[in-house]
């Protein structure tokens, strides 16, 4: 069998020297939680609140792949046409059918940002103001 944990932190680092930090719970489905998210924000420009909330697939452990629920339709059907088993499923607390990911960025300027595991009753945390 493959390992229950497959832990893959990532930081990104950018020319104007901000980084951002990625990393998730969630054994095998963690890996491409962690590498989408990477590409959400490096590759599409996508902010940290657009990345967490925007349609993560789960392709791991099994050839079964597996698609959140509010992915768009026109996306679900193109993957469908190429992998017959596609499945939508809800990313809920229970069951976890997804990984669960923070990530965080410090831009250059040293303002923070940060997104979790958006169902999660934690994940409602603010912080106002400068320091």
């Amino acid at each position: 069998r493959r390992p229950l944990c497959n832990m893959c932190p990532v930081i990104l680092q950018t020319e104007d020297g901000s980084h951002t930090a990625i990393g998730a719970c969630g054994g095998r489905k963690i890996f491409p939680a962690v590498f989408q998210l990477a590409a959400f924000v490096s590759d599409y420009d996508m902010t940290i609140d657009e990345a967490v909330h925007y349609p993560r697939l789960d392709v791991s452990g099994t050839d079964q792949v597996t698609i959140m629920e509010h992915a768009d339709d026109t996306i679900v059907e193109k993957l469908g046409h190429r992998f017959p088993g596609l499945v939508r499923r809800p990313n809920g607390v229970n069951p976890n059918l997804f990984a669960l990911p923070q990530i965080i960025r410090r831009e250059a300027s040293g303002r923070m940002t940060g997104g979790c595991f958006v169902p999660s009753p934690h994940a409602k945390v603010s912080a106002s103001g400068e320091r």
